[in-house]
């Protein structure tokens, strides 16, 4: 179900990981789909990399608490081989994007795109 893939991202039907944090196997099909995870239980890179692994387009990692700095420190695990576009929410936009992915909408899309060139 891709409906687009452009080369400045992509563009997809959400879908909630199962199980939500992606600390595991996921054990729903993701393939062509831009992945919902939530914050917690292993590093941001080992997530988007089962989403990579199980054929996702893009993940969203949804903050699991609504105390958490607005900024984090995201670091990578030495592998330079997650190629798959991922964004990080905050707990308040992330639950406004689970309302819209909810049984009424389940043909929630997202976009994961780079910003456009500024101009001046």
């Amino acid at each position: 179900a891709v409906v687009s893939t452009q080369s400045t991202g992509v563009v997809g039907v959400a879908i909630q990981a199962d199980p939500p944090e992606g600390c595991t196997k996921l054990l729903n099909s993701v393939a062509g789909k831009i992945t919902v995870l939530f914050r917690g239980g292993c590093m941001f890179v080992e997530k988007v990399r089962r989403v990579q692994e199980a054929g996702g387009l893009g993940a969203v990692i949804i903050d699991n608490s609504v105390d958490s700095s607005a900024v984090l420190a995201m670091s990578g695990d030495g592998n330079n081989n997650v190629y798959i576009p991922s964004l990080f929410l905050n707990k308040e936009d992330g639950e406004a994007l689970l309302e819209l992915y909810s049984k009424d909408r389940p043909m929630t899309v997202i976009e994961l795109r780079d910003a456009p060139p500024k101009t001046e």
